[in-house]
């Protein structure tokens, strides 16, 4: 695990568009002050923005329209008709953007957060996600948050999100790899 006093490190370094959306490849980083305040204050413009079964929805629409391989991982996959409507599906959404909401407001203390999302990586580890399910994940939330941001998602915002998943992601991968005999 590579890590310096309170800071933890990954992010993204190659930029693409995908679906409209710009994404991101990971490598190592830290997060600075106004990177945190960037995602705090973006984060509130978010929240501000609607519920977040129908803001963060569009993360797991971009999700799995660019890996689709990813459905059978989700239980709402399975439900017939349209998967997206269902309750199961906004639920869930809920569940995912409740957990970003309680890691942003965390953000200013990333000793707390890790234990925190490392046992998250571990639970996933049960329903089969991978590390390298990170990345598409993190670009999917990109784009959620880019979506209804619009014109408040500038560069640094931008920049400032890839950090803080980078940062949430190394947790979580630890997490995920527990019991593999990975080293994180």
């Amino acid at each position: 695990m590579f890590r310096k006093p309170n800071i933890y490190t990954i992010h993204f370094m190659h930029t693409e568009k995908t679906m409209g959306c710009t994404s991101n490849k990971m490598a190592l980083t830290t997060i600075s002050e106004d990177e945190k305040r960037l995602v705090k204050d973006s984060w509130n413009i978010f929240v501000s923005r609607g519920n977040f079964s129908d803001t963060g929805s569009h993360m797991y629409k971009v999700l799995l329209h660019e890996n689709p391989h990813l459905k059978s991982l989700f239980a709402f996959m399975n439900v017939n008709g349209a998967p997206f409507d269902s309750p199961m599906f906004k639920s869930h959404v809920r569940n995912v953007f409740t957990v970003i909401g309680d890691a942003v407001s965390h953000i200013d203390d990333l000793d707390s957060l890790s234990p925190i999302l490392k046992d998250l990586g571990v639970k996933h580890q049960g329903y089969g996600a991978k590390r390298e399910y990170l990345e598409p994940v993190g670009n999917a939330l990109l784009c959620a948050i880019e979506k209804q941001l619009e014109e408040d998602f500038t560069k640094e915002v931008h920049s400032a999100w890839r950090t803080f998943f980078a940062v949430m992601s190394y947790s979580f991968a630890q997490g995920l790899d527990e019991n593999n005999g990975n080293d994180g």
